[in-house]
């Protein structure tokens, strides 16, 4: 049987990584549910204004609604702002997940600690 040895600090630091990149994940997981359901609320609310315009007079709905329509304009930018910060997200923690899945599969040379493999 070949016994071997890994380097503690690489494993260490690695393993770190790992725990930050799991913890962002978590984070940008709930970050992308609270997104989806503001997302939702606000179709809802896009919908019942779209039912208000739809019944009344619709330059007086365009006069009273104009504070709400520009509520609703800065949430979707809100959203997208949002969207675009998820997805650099997802895109570091790939590239953790990346680093990470290179260490556990040793190819390189000096992986081991030299002298340790019997």
């Amino acid at each position: 049987m070949r016994k071997f040895s890994v380097d503690p600090e690489r494993l260490s630091a690695r393993i770190v990584a790992a725990e930050s990149a799991n913890a962002a994940s978590r984070a940008a997981s709930r970050d992308e549910m609270e997104a989806r359901e503001k997302l939702q609320t606000l179709k809802l609310r896009v919908a019942k204004v779209a039912e208000r315009y739809m019944a009344g007079d619709r330059q007086d709905f365009i006069n009273a609604s104009q504070t709400e329509i520009e509520k609703l304009e800065a949430d979707i930018e809100r959203l997208k702002a949002k969207k675009d910060q998820l997805s650099e997200k997802w895109q570091h923690l790939a590239a953790i997940r990346g680093r990470c899945e290179a260490y556990a599969t040793p190819r390189q040379p000096g992986f081991f600690i030299k002298g340790t493999i019997a």
